[in-house]
């Protein structure tokens, strides 16, 4: 690991356990919708099933092996899952944080396999991706494709060993296209050609110079984890934006259109670029002083917005728009 990487977590681990917790719960080392101090107001409404979420320890980002400073990806909130480890476990397939946290996986988050980057690197798992890609590109060069990204098996050997629950009905959670996204968007960023959305090797290395992070901790037990109002805003302005001024990117990419809002409704200095950010497009930016620098901030619509974030051409216009604001 590189010293940016260290320096990062150390930082940020320190900033999470400074963080006060609630009816004797540790914030840090306790279930979130039991031990953050505004618990009571986010989980509201949610009845007692509801909460029960053995997995909602807060979760540490993905913070590249080769990260720089250039580019944090920001996503919304984990879909009935979450740990400790969540986001490294995903991307990576295995744990490689802190040690005392590698002696208590199930505690902390499931071992997601293959992951994120064995996926992109299996040739065989991708071989119908690429055929797929390759025939919506002849045929149809604007419409939507799906590349997904599959946790199935993992999903699978964590019930079938008694850390995941059975679903009442279906299938474990089988994977999203938003991994492949976050790896296309983040190698454009980075200055790659957005042909580079088929060349899986490629994607999977960008992960090692990014950080992921969610900008809501919590992940209510519901079909789809949805967030309260007050579970957006307080988490996003009490600790997210903290999170950003430690790890002080030099480039922010929000796939998440309330923290975009929020970002930008901050007390940030407003530098330049788009006044209105996010925009009712499907990107826009601005620039911002956070944390005593300039940063460049994008949005850019989730990909589960069928028919506007899954499009191909999305990757080519995407690229023009960054290219247009250098």
């Amino acid at each position: 690991m590189g010293n940016k990487r260290e320096e990062i977590l150390e930082k940020l681990v320190s900033f999470y356990k400074s963080i006060p917790g609630s009816n004797g719960k540790k914030f840090f080392d306790d279930l979130l919708h039991e031990s953050c101090e505004n618990a009571e107001i986010c989980w509201k409404k949610y009845e007692d099933n509801d909460k029960n979420a053995p997995w909602n320890y807060f979760s540490l980002p993905f913070i590249g092996k080769k990260y720089e400073g250039d580019l944090v990806c920001v996503a919304a909130n984990v879909n009935n899952g979450g740990g400790r480890n969540l986001q490294e476990t995903c991307i990576r397939g295995f744990t490689v944080m802190e040690k005392e946290l590698l002696d208590n996986e199930k505690r902390y988050g499931y071992k997601y396999d293959p992951g994120v980057i064995q996926s992109f690197t299996n040739g065989s798992a991708n071989q119908k991706h690429k055929l797929l890609l390759k025939k919506y590109k002849s045929e149809n060069p604007k419409q939507k494709h799906f590349i997904k990204i599959n946790f199935e098996k993992g999903m699978q050997k964590a019930v079938d060993i008694g850390d995941l629950e059975k679903p009442k009905k279906g299938k474990p959670y089988s994977g999203t296209e938003l991994w492949h996204r976050v790896a296309a968007y983040s190698a454009i960023l980075l200055g790659y050609s957005p042909d580079v959305s088929d060349d899986f090797d490629k994607l999977a290395e960008i992960y090692e110079h990014i950080i992921f992070m969610d900008a809501v901790k919590c992940s209510p037990a519901t079909q789809v984890s949805e967030m309260t109002a007050a579970m957006e805003k307080l988490c996003i302005e009490n600790i997210f934006f903290k999170e950003l001024e430690i790890i002080k990117p030099k480039n922010i990419l929000i796939i998440y259109k309330r923290a975009a809002e929020l970002i930008k409704n901050n007390a940030y200095k407003y530098i330049e670029g788009s006044k209105d950010f996010p925009g009712t497009d499907d990107f826009d930016h601005c620039k911002l002083e956070i944390g005593g620098e300039s940063v460049n901030v994008y949005y850019l619509v989730h990909p589960s917005r069928h028919g506007r974030g899954n499009r191909i051409g999305l990757f080519e216009d995407f690229a023009a728009f960054v290219e247009s604001k250098k």
